[in-house]
Order: structure tokens, then sequence, then C-alpha cells
């Protein structure tokens, strides 16, 4: 098994923690299952950002090694750099 990223078992240890509560406490808190929804959605954007990175970075390398840059103006960089910036994850 994989170690787990810092963000992934905070988001698990939160997660377990909430559903304790909401085992031992008021299981119609809304607010609880609202925070477990959110914990996850953290870690799904995340993985989410690190997959639409990787395709990016694939795209310009196949761009690269097809010789096809014409395809991919000079004036597109500050944009691709600054999308690439935009989806930097832990």
């Amino acid at each position: 098994m994989g170690k787990l990223s810092d963000d992934k078992k905070e988001a698990l240890e939160m997660t377990a923690h909430k559903i304790g509560r909401i085992l031992n406490g008021d299981a119609e808190y809304k607010d609880s299952w609202l925070n477990i929804i959110g914990y996850i959605r953290l870690v799904e954007v995340t993985l989410v950002l690190k997959m639409f990175r990787a395709t990016l970075m694939l795209l310009v390398s196949l761009w690269i090694l097809t010789g096809h840059l014409e395809a991919l103006h000079l004036s597109h960089l500050p944009c691709l750099s600054k999308c690439l910036r935009l989806v930097e994850v832990p």
C-alpha cells in the first residue's frame, strides 16, 4: 500500500473524527455530514488537478515530440505557463 500524502491522511482522520461524532452524538446534525463531504471533496479536487496537470504536460510533450509546435503558437506560452501554475498541487 502506498504512503498517504499529508492532505489525504488529514482528510481521512477528520472524516473518522466526524463519523465518531455522528455515531456518539446527534446523527441529525447536518454540519457533521457536510464536513465529511467537504474533506473528501478536497481530496477529489486535488486528484483531478493532478490528472489535469499530467494531461496538459502530456499534450505539450506530444506537440514537442511530433514536431507540431506550430500548433502551439508562442503567444500561447504565457497562458500555458499560467495554467500549469494554477494546477500545482502538493
